[in-house]
């Protein structure tokens, strides 16, 4: 069987490639110049760099492209000119835009501006993890988020289990708060009581002969924010999720 492309769709491909790039300039200057960001020299320099590496995105979420532009546009102070002229800032301005056009929700779009100006913020953007940031949200599930809005707001550690031999009690959310350990936001830890009891009549067990000691054991799970589970939740709640 015949699985190559034919010369008629091969030229109707190249022929729709060609096409596609000045297209999609066109696009992104009538939505930098109809929403007003190219007073600024750096920003149409910033998106138009950007074209090359994620295409697709740009021609087919002008929408949300245009939500991104008039969200930056209405942050004057916090994007100016000084820092968008730094290129440690724009090596950030990249991964942004790409997960902020591939975000699945508008919750997530709205974390990741948050995150967004924790970045712009910061001092050492060296050290910022903002791809880990994104990574995790591209990762984390909706009732993970919900989950997150309300864990450890007391500042305690969050008992998972508890109990003894084959019996226990587990958190109602066991495997969900589990399943953030392996995302880095919690730390799960596990530590045994040793409870010695003693024995001083016949009247509990045969097998035992009076004034016998007992060692029975109670395990805990308890789940702790990282630092880095502390600092998601504290742009979770900056954005209102």
């Amino acid at each position: 069987m015949n699985m190559g492309i034919s010369d008629n769709d091969k030229a109707a491909i190249e022929g729709a490639a060609q096409n596609l790039a000045p297209a999609l300039a066109t696009s992104l200057a009538t939505v930098l110049g109809t929403i007003g960001i190219l007073q600024n020299p750096i920003w149409p320099i910033l998106f138009t760099s950007a074209h090359g590496l994620f295409s697709y995105y740009l021609y087919y979420k002008q929408e949300r492209l245009s939500a991104f532009v008039r969200w930056i546009k209405a942050h004057p102070n916090e994007f100016s000119e000084e820092l968008i002229q730094q290129p440690a800032f724009q090596q950030g301005f990249f991964p942004t835009l790409e997960a902020f056009l591939r975000a699945r929700s508008e919750k997530k779009m709205k974390l990741i501006q948050q995150i967004f100006l924790g970045f712009a913020e910061t001092e050492d953007k060296e050290e910022f993890e903002l791809e880990r940031f994104y990574e995790i949200i591209k990762l984390i599930s909706a009732p993970q988020i919900e989950l997150l809005s309300s864990l450890n707001k007391d500042g305690k550690d969050t008992v998972l289990f508890e109990g003894g031999g084959l019996n226990g009690s587990y958190h109602k959310n066991y495997q969900l708060i589990r399943s953030l350990e392996a995302l880095g936001i919690v730390i799960v830890h596990t530590d045994v009581d040793i409870i010695n009891r003693h024995r001083h009549d016949g009247d509990w067990d045969d097998m035992l002969t009076e004034n016998q000691t007992e060692a029975t054991s109670k395990k805990y799970e308890t789940a702790e924010l990282t630092d880095f589970g502390r600092n998601f939740i504290a742009y979770l709640e900056k954005s209102d999720l």
